[in-house]
């Protein structure tokens, strides 16, 4: 049986890669961010979808 990943948690599996860890750290948080954005605009879209704020 083979693994899909070198180690847990999964930023270890990267360092085993041989990312260095700071360029691990930087990729989670860029993702993080837009994974943020992503959603904030989703909710923005539903929200100005439904009629926007009360008047």
């Amino acid at each position: 049986r083979r693994r899909i990943f070198k180690m847990a948690p999964l930023h270890h599996h990267f360092e085993l890669g041989g990312w260095p860890e700071f360029t691990v750290i930087v990729r989670f948080w860029i993702i993080a961010g837009l994974a943020a954005a992503l959603g904030l605009g989703l909710f923005y879209a539903e929200f100005l979808s439904k009629g926007g704020p009360p008047v």
